[in-house]
């Protein structure tokens, strides 16, 4: 039996491993066609051009000059006409070249800094991960997998332009900083067709539509849309309406529900509060929580600062779920918005207004009477700051119908709005 040829290097279904690929040839990227990149092995590893020492110098250098020429004209000024005692003539030259010493001292240290600060910003690309290294004496590293990069930014400043530099700077969902950044590389790698190739091999697929090098159409991302309110006034009924219209509901109170069972959180509030909080199944009794913490802010802020950090990094997953789903949004169902800050994670907020007596009515359904909704309203921003605060409100005192009527149309106008975070 012949055995078949191999994919000829014209196919265009066939692509090599990132790591066969020079310096300078840029990646196509194909959607239908992945980049193969099987294991960790495969790795593009570089690192700040070396024209970046003189880029980075270059204000220093000038600074040093332009001072020591000044600090120079004055002292021959000085000692032409401000002294009585006229000075031999040796002594400013000699002055000059003090100056001119500490000047070309001050530059070689900042070129020799700059020079070991090239040598030790390291940058790696392979079908796992994006990761920058960089420190002298100590070594910061950054990474950020693969398929959790939801948005890859070219930056350059005008002397990266002028040399052929680019910054390259890879986010996560949800995240409103850059988790990895590739600074001062040369243009000719290519670096960002790089990236969504690696995504696309990551993924088995092609690319999310607002990762596309589509420069003829804005990159696009889900709008992040958080929930406040009263308590009982119809957030839930919110949620499912813009769930309806497409939108990932992010439920940050099941979420810290959730993360109370976690066993390193559980441990922790046995030790602060004792065995007694703990129900006969061994999970955390939450309405004992609750007495604690709606009693005690001090206990309250203790708790927030445990659970928080959990359920916010639980949200940033599933907003870059979203996003690789090519969702138009996504809702954060926060009890706490405006209290734990997550309120900054959101392009809008919406207010959900409903009348006192039709929220006692549903909060009773929870077995709580008048006094306890009180009580936990009292643990939170008042409602007229939370009104105040918010981008829209929604007025829930219809039938379902009214309601989903408004959320369609409030929706609808903040899709057509500019996203706050970018």
């Amino acid at each position: 039996m012949t055995a078949a040829p191999p994919p000829s290097h014209g196919d265009p279904t066939r692509r090599p491993p990132i790591d066969a690929i020079p310096d300078g040839a840029p990646i196509p990227v194909n959607p239908s066609a992945p980049l193969s990149l099987p294991s960790e092995d495969h790795v593009v590893r570089f690192g700040p051009a070396p024209i970046s020492i003189l880029l980075r110098s270059f204000r220093t250098v000038l600074l040093a000059t332009i001072c020591a020429i000044i600090a120079t004209v004055a002292i021959n000024v000085v000692a032409r006409y401000s002294l009585s005692t006229p000075l031999p003539i040796a002594i400013p030259p000699f002055t000059t070249l003090i100056i001119s010493a500490i000047a070309s001292a001050v530059i070689l240290y900042r070129v020799a800094h700059e020079v070991l600060v090239r040598n030790a910003r390291k940058y790696t690309l392979s079908s796992v991960e994006a990761r920058a290294t960089s420190g002298i004496l100590g070594q910061r590293t950054t990474q950020l997998r693969v398929v959790d990069i939801a948005q890859v930014t070219t930056d350059r400043s005008a002397g990266e332009r002028l040399l052929g530099l680019e910054t390259v700077l890879l986010s996560s969902a949800g995240s409103h900083r850059a988790d990895v950044a590739w600074v001062n590389v040369s243009q000719s790698h290519q670096l960002a067709p790089r990236v969504r190739s690696a995504i696309a091999a990551a993924r088995g697929g092609g690319l999310p539509t607002f990762l596309e090098d589509r420069p003829d159409k804005e990159q696009a991302r889900p709008i992040v849309i958080g929930l406040v309110g009263g308590i009982g006034a119809g957030k839930s009924a919110v949620a499912k309406a813009l769930a309806q219209l497409g939108c990932i509901i992010i439920d940050s109170d099941r979420q810290a529900r959730e993360a109370l069972d976690l066993p390193a959180v559980r441990d922790q509030v046995v030790r602060w509060w004792g065995r007694n909080i703990l129900s006969q199944d061994g999970k955390v009794n939450r309405k004992s929580v609750a007495d604690i913490i709606f009693s005690d802010p001090t206990q309250r802020a203790r708790l927030e600062g445990l659970v928080h950090p959990i359920v916010k990094s639980t949200r940033a997953s599933l907003v870059g779920r979203a996003a690789l789903e090519g969702k138009p949004g996504v809702v954060i169902d926060a009890p706490l918005l405006f209290e734990a800050g997550s309120n900054t994670e959101c392009d809008a907020v919406i207010f959900i207004d409903a009348p006192l007596q039709a929220r006692l009515a549903r909060v009773k359904e929870r077995g709580w009477d008048a006094a306890e909704l009180a009580r936990r309203e009292r643990a939170q921003l008042t409602l007229e700051e939370k009104r105040a605060r918010s981008d829209e409100v929604i007025v829930n005192d219809s039938d379902l119908a009214a309601l989903n009527t408004k959320v369609e149309a409030v929706f609808n106008k903040l899709k057509s709005s500019p996203l706050r975070i970018t």
